[in-house]
């Protein structure tokens, strides 16, 4: 599929499932959408903008990280944006909950690149990056196929509608919007 994917220059959004559940692991068990199945139906949603009203303790955050990082793992030259309301929020996400399980993942690991701090990450030829939304300079220069705005209702509305100038040149020009 990504010998095809490459050749024909397609991608199929709906192969990060398959991605998660294959190279990723939790408590080192294999990702399973078991009891959460319908996350699946929201991050296999192809269309551009998805907004999504979450409850707490659903698994939305986590699964939101393993879907941004499986679309840069599987997707070349691509590019993406998990925001948070603040920057120190996103770079304690990153700590705790994206950077466990890409050392779990065999594969993660040796697609990580020289890029790989809390706010930057280089994934073979993608690459994401954790932001906040206070702050003027926060949605500048970063060009993007993909943003993830995570606590919607406690981020700053101006900024965020800054971040869609960031996807404005791409190709694919999603959109997740979570709170």
């Amino acid at each position: 599929n990504r010998l095809h994917a490459e050749l024909f220059d397609t991608y199929d959004l709906q192969d990060v499932v398959r991605f998660i559940e294959t190279q990723t692991y939790l408590n080192g068990d294999r990702y399973s959408f078991k009891d959460h199945e319908f996350q699946k139906d929201i991050i296999s949603d192809t269309t551009r903008d998805v907004y999504c009203q979450k409850c707490a303790q659903v698994g939305l955050s986590e699964i939101m990280a393993r879907y941004v990082i499986g679309l840069c793992r599987i997707m070349p030259y691509f590019s993406a944006i998990l925001t948070m309301p603040y920057a120190g929020d996103a770079g304690n996400f990153v700590k705790t909950r994206i950077n466990p399980f890409i050392e779990g993942s065999p594969d993660l690991k040796e697609a990580m690149g020289d890029l790989d701090n809390t706010s930057i990450k280089s994934i073979g030829t993608s690459l994401f990056y954790a932001r906040g939304t206070s702050g003027e300079t926060a949605a500048l220069s970063v060009p993007a196929d993909l943003l993830v705005h995570d606590e919607v209702d406690r981020s700053d509305a101006f900024t965020l509608a800054q971040y869609q100038s960031r996807i404005k040149h791409s190709r694919w020009k999603l959109t997740r919007l979570f709170g």
